[in-house]
């Protein structure tokens, strides 16, 4: 392998495991959500949902 290919290879990266929710949420939780989203606390519905579960039962490490 040449220099040049060898600097194109990345190392892979772990996949994210998807888990199908597919879970209705109230009206107030949704807009809780979103207030999360615009005060900056998370950058989506899915790092809002992963914080508080790791918050309520523990860390993934």
């Amino acid at each position: 392998m040449s220099d040049l290919q060898a600097s194109r290879v990345r190392p892979r990266r772990p996949r994210d495991i998807t888990v199908q929710l597919g879970t209705r949420v109230s009206v107030p939780v949704r807009d809780l959500l979103d207030e999360v989203i615009e005060r900056g606390e998370a950058a989506s519905i899915r790092e809002a949902v992963e914080q508080a579960i790791m918050q309520k039962w523990g860390s993934a490490a």
